[in-house]
Order: C-alpha cells, then structure tokens, then sequence
C-alpha cells in the first residue's frame, strides 16, 4: 500500500492474484467464454452460479447428474426456495415440457445439464437443449467436467450461456488438486 487511501490491485491473495487471474483468462479462452472465475472447488463454482436465481425460480436438471450437485439442489438450494424440476435431456420433448411450464408450474428460468454425466457418461446435445432452453427465454448451465473442461468439448460453441468444471478432473489430472 502506498498510502492508507491507496488501493493496490492486489492486496490479500484470497481477493486475486496475478496466479488466479492468468487462470482464469486460460480458462475462458479454452472454454470460448468471455470471463472465467476460479474457486476452491467444482461444487463452490456451481454454487455461485446457482446463487444468481432468486426464490421461487425454477431450474430445469438433468436427471442423471453428479451427486454432489444432486445434493446441492436438494438438499442447500431447495430450502432458499430454488425450485428444480428432474428431466430426461436426452428427450427432447420432455426437456420441452419441462421448460416450457404449465398453468401450475412456471417457466424454467434455466436448464442446468453436464456434458457428460457422472459417473453414467450420458451425453447431452447441448445444441438441441440451448435452442429449446432459449426459446422460452431460459439460459443454459453446462457442467464441462467430464467434456474435458474445454479440451474436448466447449459448450458455449453450442449455445450455452454458463460453463462451469471441476478441475479435479481433466484440469487437475489425477484428483490431486481441488478447485473449479
């Protein structure tokens, strides 16, 4: 600090640091994004995505996702009053529906998907689910994890709006890192 008015472009490393920040543009770049954030975790990466809705929105899930982020919808954000409905992605006309709403259900505000689910490696056109997602003005989460975090597959090239990954994974290596 060179004075106590100052404000130092870095001054805790928990607020940023030239380390994460290099990250973070690697990974937007990788992922075709516009901004990329890093976390402690995947799950701590979703969670500040999740945190973006407002009670009483309603998220569309893919049936078949990882147990963590199971457990987040159902067990943290459901009782903030985030509503998530289950879907099968791969039918695209349930996926619609379940957007889409009913005189009871309101309109999805998003449909939040994996590229390749864990552990069951279902695979989700994310193509087909940003068209019907964006048709009714929702936007659309896609877990990277298992698409190899943009080395595979980069979901924004597809339409989705949000990316996020563990990168535990294929970032990582071989689980001996933690974040997302």
């Amino acid at each position: 600090f060179e004075s106590v008015d100052s404000m130092p472009r870095w001054d805790y490393a928990r607020s940023g640091n030239p380390t994460r920040e290099f990250l973070e543009r690697q990974i937007a770049q990788l992922e075709h994004g516009t901004r990329g954030f890093a976390f402690s975790s995947g799950l701590a990466a979703i969670h500040a995505v999740l945190s973006i809705f407002r009670p009483g929105d309603r998220i569309v899930v893919g049936a078949n996702v990882y147990g963590g982020t199971y457990s987040l919808f159902n067990e943290h954000f459901r009782r903030w009053g985030l509503l998530s409905t289950p879907v099968d992605t791969q039918d695209e006309s349930a996926l619609e529906q379940a957007v889409r709403g009913d005189d009871l259900t309101p309109p999805a505000r998003a449909v939040y998907v994996e590229t390749l689910t864990n552990p069951l490696l279902q695979v989700n056109d994310i193509a087909a689910i940003a068209r019907i997602a964006h048709r009714y003005g929702a936007i659309v989460i896609v877990d990277n994890t298992f698409g190899a975090a943009g080395f595979i597959a980069r979901p924004i090239d597809f339409g989705a709006d949000v990316v996020v990954a563990s990168a535990t994974k294929w970032i990582g290596g071989h689980g001996t890192s933690i974040g997302g």
